[in-house]
């Protein structure tokens, strides 16, 4: 089988997102990570500053993608710094100014806080270790490839190993052994009004969708099949 009709180009990947449930803490928590908490008041507050910093149209659409990846990008950096804290990852380097500088917001605002330290958390939870994928890690990929026509409905196992080195495979499913581990260490949650999504770990290089990705939530393990949130207006 032509390996460019097999499989596009793949890369690891942090695209910020989420997995969900019902939030235990109540109607006003949007997330939680261990003891850290994040409300749904203060979220309406960010979409507020981000949409007037950017000067956005009242476009009720955007602002849910908005508010999503806003939780989405404060989950995946609290359970960072819990994996830094831990010696699981390096430090990250925290770049507020940057982050401030890019959305033309305040350098004390939580919103670029948020913003910052999810770009750099990010970037280091891709140096997980690897964990060497099983005939089973690869089955499951094909079956998420042939679902995003990214591979033929005929392809092998065989066919997914040559378009997939394993050395890619290896290193994505090392950064969701480890996010999964954080969540069982830090019980992770998120209000279901920001709906079914997932941490999107290997990308197809088109964006067509993610091979390997991770649900996040009390209900992960429950969860097969979530939709990953495409990089937004924070990416």
């Amino acid at each position: 089988m032509n390996r460019r009709r097999v499989l596009a180009v793949v890369t690891i990947a942090a695209v910020g997102a989420l997995g969900l449930t019902g939030c235990q803490q109540g109607p006003d928590t949007a997330a939680y990570v261990g003891d850290a908490r994040l409300t749904t008041a203060q979220v309406d507050g960010m979409v507020k500053e981000f949409t007037t910093a950017q000067k956005s149209k009242d476009d009720k659409v955007a602002q849910a993608g908005l508010r999503t990846q806003i939780v989405s990008s404060w989950v995946i950096g609290q359970l960072g710094k819990d994996l830094v804290s831990e010696g699981k990852l390096p430090p990250a380097q925290v770049d507020v100014a940057a982050s401030a500088e890019q959305f033309g917001l305040a350098e004390n605002s939580q919103l670029t806080r948020i913003i910052a330290e999810f770009k750099a958390y990010q970037a280091v939870i891709v140096k997980a270790p690897a964990v060497q994928p099983t005939d089973a890690d690869y089955s499951e990929v094909l079956a998420q490839a042939v679902k995003l026509k990214a591979i033929p409905e005929a392809a092998q196992i065989a066919d997914m190993r040559k378009a997939l080195p394993p050395a890619t495979l290896a290193s994505a499913l090392g950064v969701k052994q480890l996010l999964l581990g954080a969540q069982a260490r830090h019980t992770t949650d998120v209000n279901p009004m920001f709906g079914p999504i997932a941490y999107g770990v290997l990308q197809l290089q088109n964006g067509a969708g993610s091979l390997v990705q991770v649900p996040l939530g009390a209900t992960r393990s429950a969860v097969t099949d979530l939709p990953v949130v495409e990089p937004g207006p924070l990416g």
